[in-house]
């Protein structure tokens, strides 16, 4: 029996353009990428200020009072780009925000429900820039 790959590999030899419909797949897909990098980064813009504004106790009664400002201002948002992947990151860099994010049972948290909050926002964020590369 002979593997399915080397035969799609000789008939695809006789494919007339292939490599110019090859070139542009590959075209496409850094495009696609630098799409979703753009996307990404807006999402994760719009995440950090969400937080900053709706997490504000007492004036909103959510996330943790802030007296210095000290750890508001450090969240932050940082991306890294793979092979066919974007992950973002949303942090803050106070040395204690960890222990305001989990303290009492997550009750002054502001990271992850700030996320959770603009989830659908992050993915739709995402899509969109990736539907304009398309056009």
């Amino acid at each position: 029996m002979i593997p399915l790959g080397i035969i799609s590999r000789y008939a695809m030899a006789d494919i007339e353009g292939l490599d110019e419909i090859l070139r542009n797949m590959a075209a496409a897909e850094v495009g696609i990428m630098k799409a979703t990098e753009a996307g990404m980064d807006f999402a994760l813009r719009d995440t950090v200020n969400h937080i900053k504004t709706e997490y504000s106790r007492p004036r909103t009664g959510k996330g943790f009072a802030d007296r210095t400002t000290n750890l508001r201002n450090s969240i932050n948002k940082a991306q890294e780009i793979l092979t066919m992947m974007v992950i973002g990151w949303i942090f803050a860099t106070m040395p204690y925000a960890s222990h305001v994010e989990l303290r009492h049972e997550g009750t002054y948290a502001y990271l992850w429900p700030g996320t959770k909050d603009k989830e659908k926002d992050i993915l739709r964020n995402i899509s969109r820039f990736i539907k304009l590369f398309l056009r």
